[in-house]
């Protein structure tokens, strides 16, 4: 086998609760799966066996919206930066110290965690919007390549963009498609994904959607903001603790 079936199985069971988690709150893939399986496979591994998973279910939610067209015309400047930087900051994410990589996406897990639980929400950019909004698409670009997460900064930006809800999700899986996209075909490139890869892809690909199918049944039994306090909570706890390790050197 390419990969021991131990580690096929833990793979499985975290992509079936991170889509499980994905199916009630619509968010969280990459921050659960990154998280937990950093401490399994390491952390650099645990990026690049995300990104598929990441792209299927997002480009699911970037479609499905009423509003593709209209944002992509919005954001297209920080899809465009976004990309570009994405496939420039992949080199790291591939080369990097492991210990620098485990930092960044602590630290960009633990932030997106307190920015959610303190509900912090950017101002409108107004007349300076077409400024911002390709520079959110450099700086978010960069800690993408780096770290295979998205959130941070786009996530806050796009919502302070004052659009409807369905609108700003699609908006957000619009943003999330092109970052795992373009960080796909950057270490495709590069040669990155080896059988193992591949193989942990596959499994993670088929049980995050039936956790999605779960997640989305169990929707309306359970409580979203009480299901959502706790989800950050345990983010920032555990993004800071990753952080630790990166610092005292036991990643």
């Amino acid at each position: 086998m390419l990969v021991e079936w131990t580690t096929l199985a833990a793979v499985a069971v975290v992509f079936l609760f991170a889509g499980f988690v994905k199916g009630i709150v619509a968010i969280g893939l990459p921050a659960i799966s990154i998280l937990l399986l950093s401490h399994i496979i390491g952390v650099r591994e645990a990026v690049f066996i995300t990104l598929a998973p990441a792209f299927l279910t997002s480009v699911a939610q970037a479609v499905a919206g009423p509003s593709l067209v209209p944002s992509i015309k919005t954001l297209w400047p920080l899809l465009a930066t976004g990309a570009v930087c994405v496939m420039a900051a992949s080199y790291f994410a591939v080369n990097g110290n492991p210990r620098i990589l485990a930092g960044i996406v602590g630290s960009l897990i633990a932030l997106y965690a307190a920015a959610s639980l303190l509900n912090i929400r950017l101002p409108h950019p107004g007349p300076r919007e077409k400024f911002w909004t390709p520079a959110i698409g450099v700086i978010g670009g960069l800690l993408g390549g780096m770290s295979g997460m998205f959130a941070i900064p786009g996530v806050p930006y796009i919502q302070s963009l004052r659009l409807d809800r369905e609108t700003m999700i699609q908006s957000i899986a619009i943003w999330f498609t092109v970052g795992a996209l373009a960080m796909m075909i950057a270490l495709g490139v590069r040669m990155t994904f080896t059988p193992a890869i591949m193989t942990m892809s596959g499994v993670a690909i088929v049980t995050s959607l039936t956790g999605i199918w779960f997640g989305t049944k169990a929707r309306e039994k359970i409580s979203d903001n009480v299901f959502l306090n706790v989800f950050f909570v345990a983010f920032l706890l555990m993004g800071s603790f990753i952080v630790w390790k990166a610092v005292t050197g036991d990643m």
